[in-house]
């Protein structure tokens, strides 16, 4: 039988995907892995020892033979991103890991959420022959916030950046990210990783911040960004569990294998 590989992000979306896949197809036939690009907030591990806990199974930490983390990427390369928000250290850090890892026959799981429908469609054609693709929260109507309740509901904790009113666990931070309040909440909790970005983003004279002014958008450096732009008050959205929810709820339990 293929192998079911179910890719764990490090946020909730991918962690109730990956439980939905072992209650569909069982503990010993799903492979979980997470593409480790040594930049996420550290909470990440522990949420991950957690998810370990909650599968009932380890997942496989892969990583790029050539590159320690997005830091590397970016530096090595002096590149941050192109003007159409495509990245390197994307490709370096989890296309290339990825397609390493997986078999040609794997039924791969992803966790894409009712709202990325559209997205999770340009995905399975862009990959079309390549790989063989499941989105179960999809499937399900499961929506990011469901994925919020349903995680909290089984005991575990969120991962740090989203209890700093971040919307993903992604790195730290994402050159893909364009908006004020991104980049200023960025500023406020990882000062660090802000600075370092604001010193590597004039080095290699490419503004990452995109902002609104006299009827069109233009680009700003960080240490140009005004502390105060962007609407961000760093309060997560309340969790709550709808009717899809306690659907996705009984679906978590096993079901009967042939």
């Amino acid at each position: 039988m293929s192998r079911i590989l179910g890719w764990v992000s490090g946020g909730a979306a991918s962690a109730v995907a990956c439980k939905l896949a072992i209650a569909k197809y069982g503990l010993e036939r799903v492979v979980l892995a997470y593409k480790d690009t040594g930049a996420e907030d550290p909470d990440t591990g522990r949420f991950l020892a957690d998810l370990e806990r909650w599968y009932g199974k380890p997942i496989e930490r892969l990583q790029s033979p050539k590159y320690a983390d997005t830091w590397a990427v970016w530096e090595k390369n002096r590149y941050l991103r192109s003007p159409f928000g495509g990245a390197k250290c994307t490709t370096a850090l989890k296309v290339e890991v990825g397609r390493a890892f997986q078999r040609e026959d794997d039924i791969q799981v992803w966790g894409f959420t009712s709202e990325e429908g559209k997205r999770a469609d340009r995905f399975r054609q862009h990959h079309q022959g390549e790989m063989t693709v499941e989105y179960p929260l999809i499937e399900r109507s499961i929506t990011k916030a469901d994925c919020y309740a349903l995680i909290t509901r089984a005991g575990l904790k969120l991962p740090r950046p989203y209890l700093l009113g971040f919307d993903n666990n992604n790195c730290i931070p994402c050159v893909k990210a364009q908006g004020a309040a991104y980049w200023n909440r960025i500023r406020r909790h990882y000062p660090e990783q802000f600075s370092r970005m604001a010193a590597l983003e004039r080095e290699v004279n490419f503004p990452l911040v995109r902002l609104w002014r006299d009827g069109g958008k233009v680009s700003v450096f960080l240490d140009e960004l005004d502390p105060l732009a962007g609407s961000d008050d760093d309060t997560p959205e309340p969790i709550s569990c709808g009717i899809t929810c306690f659907i996705a709820e009984q679906n978590m339990e096993p079901e009967d294998q042939p």
